[in-house]
């Protein structure tokens, strides 16, 4: 993890380098995939989110020109409780996306989905539980099932008739 200091006067040092950096390569680390926390220098307090916000601020035309003033106004004025409401919107949209898209894929592979194999497991629960009522009907008849000696991999074999 690289820990990024900010100064009172501004300016941010990384503490991995060693040097004085600026905002745009705080916001390259962070594109490139670095773990980055930026600490308050005196005060010790983590403000990472402060800054990722002014980052983002900065470069909203660059990276989302599709987000309208309006929803970023509304998410000043609600604060955090709206930002956790759109997570959780986007959140839920994302993984219906990717369900869907399995969906499809499966059916193109003309594999089994998850709701088909509950289906047939179900059904296979309901043929168990007549093949036991049959049996226990035929027990208090005094007619034996058929012995497990001469099933045959679960199938009981056809009667010799001689």
């Amino acid at each position: 993890m690289r820990i990024v200091k900010k100064y009172a006067n501004r300016k941010l040092y990384d503490t991995t380098d060693k040097k004085y950096v600026a905002m745009d390569t705080v916001a390259r680390l962070i594109k490139d995939g670095e773990e980055v926390t930026v600490i308050e220098n005196h005060t010790g307090r983590d403000i990472t989110a402060v800054v990722v916000s002014q980052i983002l601020a900065r470069k909203k035309t660059e990276i989302a020109p599709e987000i309208s003033s309006g929803v970023l106004i509304e998410l000043l004025r609600k604060g955090g409780e709206r930002v956790k409401d759109y997570s959780d919107y986007a959140k839920k949209w994302i993984g219906k996306s990717i369900d869907k898209s399995i969906t499809e894929v499966l059916g193109k592979m003309n594999l089994a989905t998850r709701h088909q194999i509950q289906k047939l497991d179900e059904r296979i629960d309901l043929l168990m539980e007549k093949v036991e009522h049959i049996e226990r009907l035929q027990e208090r008849k005094g007619t034996k099932p058929v012995a497990e000696t001469e099933q045959i991999g679960g199938v009981v074999p056809p009667k010799e008739t001689g």
